[in-house]
């Protein structure tokens, strides 16, 4: 009788004896042989009976079928034949007595304790396995557990560096696996060559590159197929016996293992000794493999948090760029040097100015020089809150409060969610006189209570507030406490109107122009003299904000690269505030349509009379009459 005996891997399913002329081997449970393995294909090879021998074939499975080590062609099975199927070996046995024929074949699982399941799922073993004398390490079980603790606790003690884990990990190579070299190597992002990381030898002496060398054999495989190899005897070994760099090196024992990340190979981990065949047990693999994982998560944790720390400093950097304020005038110089003084103090700021002067944005960035720039800011227009909603949006309510609508959970207020930032109250000037008494409180003690609660919540937060209004006044008319007045301005900045940074205009101007371009997808690069001209010229009432309404305007309405008066609002061009009709004249339409066509024909007035449908010498007329000039961009 011939045998079929599964030495590792598995687990299998099959009919003790097998009497078939055909049997079946794979994942698949109408097999003859199931073999519960996910690198095994549904029907992956086949064993006929051909009178008293059997022919074993591949059903062109993705991982083929090696027979010692070579890819089956249908030949005979012969008696000690090793057969790999995914990652499942089985040696084929036949009766040695010619007399008895093999007529049937018997399928048996293997009973060796020291090849588990678990690790031939993961791991590709020498086809010459020898295990007598290797010592395992489940013999002593609190070293072992000591060993991933330290490897954890330096896994745990810095994201952003890897270098003790690869250092603790090669120790152990040496310590407790008993190899005679080792190496870390990492597979560059970009280039994909691999490249050193740690090379030592088991006196602690670091190596040159070409002082070991390893099989690319090995290296290919690790890395295509995601798994560990070790072999114990790379002389004999059928994958690895004919391969140069192994028997220049003479490695007797070596294993390999990749460091994953997250399904993605990073690195090789490598360990070999030169002086025994078998020094390494199937045991030690799975903790080699082991060791690779622990790399590999040391390694993508810290490659994942410098790429979110680089990903957070650009957003910051972005979000600097839009709370910084535009310009170098005179004017707002003064402002920007009060704010930095200020803005690493706790003194509380109020903010003053006309409306669409920028005061928010002065606020925001007090915020963003301070200490606090790490903490939320907040912000609420006291102008915005009805009267009956002030008390719970600044304070919040408390759960079960039995308010209207609200939240059973409770919910905290403005002051709660600035803990540790800034709180920014805008147009404080509007704020009731009822708040600004528990407002006055608050400031003064530092704690909130919830609406409907009993509990005095302590918050840290530092209080910025703006107005356009003069506060003074508001305190002669009994319409603001003085007392919060004076809480609230502990530092004063005034912020000038527009019409006093004439000469900030152009650099608001390009830089709400790039913003604008980006967001409306235009490729804008440039604005007219003329245009600038106009800009400068008016008074702009409605300050930035105005002037930022009016830029996108003329961004959405430009046809080329150049921004043009034309594109610019009409009170702009006719320097009047007056609302003009939404239906532009009949002689603003004919000039704008007329600029437009000689700018598209380079101001060819042959061309352009063409397309225009006149004589050229109505173009000049036109021309003249709207006092039309050809302009050079900037």
């Amino acid at each position: 009788m011939a045998h079929l005996r599964c030495v590792c891997g598995g687990p299998i399913q099959a009919e003790p004896i097998v009497s078939k002329d055909e049997i079946s081997l794979g994942r698949d449970a109408r097999n003859d042989v199931v073999i519960q393995d996910g690198s095994v294909s549904r029907e992956h090879s086949r064993i006929v009976r051909t009178g008293t021998s059997f022919v074993i074939s591949d059903l062109g499975s993705r991982n083929s079928t090696l027979v010692n080590g070579e890819a089956c062609s249908g030949s005979p099975l012969k008696d000690g034949d090793q057969i790999l199927i995914g990652e499942t070996l089985f040696v084929f046995k036949c009766d040695p007595d010619g007399e008895q024929k093999p007529a049937v074949l018997e399928i048996l699982s293997a009973t060796m304790d020291t090849v588990t399941q678990t690790m031939a799922q993961t791991a590709q073993k020498s086809l010459d396995a020898d295990v007598t004398g290797v010592e395992s390490l489940n013999g002593d079980r609190d070293r072992v557990f000591h060993l991933f603790y330290e490897i954890g606790r330096s896994l745990n003690s810095s994201l952003t560096d890897y270098g003790a884990v690869l250092e603790k990990i090669v120790s152990t190579l040496f310590s407790e696996l008993r190899a005679e070299r080792a190496f870390v190597a990492l597979i560059d992002p970009e280039s994909q060559e691999l490249c050193y990381e740690i090379i030592r030898d088991k006196n602690k002496q670091n190596l040159e590159p070409d002082q070991i060398k390893i099989s690319k054999t090995i290296i290919f495989d690790v890395y295509n197929n995601r798994r560990a190899i070790l072999t114990k005897d790379a002389i004999s070994d059928e994958r690895l016996k004919h391969v140069k760099s192994i028997i220049e090196s003479q490695v007797l024992s070596a294993m390999c293992a990749p460091l994953l990340y997250r399904d993605q190979v990073l690195g090789i981990l490598y360990a070999d000794n030169c002086a025994q065949t078998g020094i390494f047990s199937d045991i030690e693999l799975e903790l080699f493999a082991t060791l690779g994982n622990l790399a590999g998560i040391a390694i993508g944790n810290a490659r994942l948090y410098r790429k979110v720390s680089e990903d957070v400093s650009e957003l910051r950097s972005k979000v600097s760029q839009d709370t910084e304020v535009v310009g170098q005038g005179v004017a707002i110089t003064k402002v920007m040097d009060t704010v930095r003084k200020v803005a690493d103090s706790e003194i509380s700021v109020l903010i003053r100015g006309e409306t669409g002067t920028g005061k928010e944005l002065v606020a925001r960035t007090l915020h963003g020089h301070s200490v606090r720039r790490d903490g939320p800011f907040i912000a609420l227009n006291c102008g915005a809150i009805p009267e009956t909603l002030f008390e719970s949006e600044l304070f919040g309510y408390a759960a079960q409060s039995g308010i209207a609508g609200s939240d059973p959970k409770g919910k905290p207020g403005k002051f709660e969610l600035a803990a540790s930032g800034t709180l920014f109250l805008d147009e404080i000037g509007e704020m009731p006189l009822s708040m600004q008494v528990k407002l006055l409180r608050t400031l003064q003690e530092r704690v909130v209570e919830r609406l409907s609660g009993t509990q005095s919540i302590p918050v840290d937060v530092r209080v910025l507030s703006a107005t356009n209004k003069d506060l003074s006044v508001e305190m002669k008319e009994g319409r603001f406490r003085q007392d919060l007045f004076f809480r609230l301005r502990g530092i004063e900045v005034e912020v000038p109107p527009l019409r006093e940074r004439h000469d900030d205009i152009e650099d608001l101007t390009r830089y709400f122009l790039e913003k604008f371009s980006l967001k409306n997808r235009k490729q804008i690069r440039d604005i007219s003299p003329k245009a600038i001209q106009l800009l400068r010229a008016f008074s702009w009432e409605g300050n930035v904000r105005e002037l930022e309404n009016a830029i996108e305007h003329a961004v959405v309405l430009c046809d080329g690269d150049v921004l043009w008066p034309e594109d610019l609002p009409y009170q702009v061009r006719h320097q009047s505030r007056t609302i003009a009709s939404p239906f532009p004249g009949l002689s603003e339409m004919e000039r704008d349509h007329i600029v437009k066509v000689l700018r598209h024909h380079n101001w060819n007035i042959t061309r352009s009379a063409e397309v225009l449908g006149i004589a050229r010498k109505t173009v000049h007329e036109k021309i003249k009459v709207y006092g039309l000039t050809r302009e050079k961009t900037t």
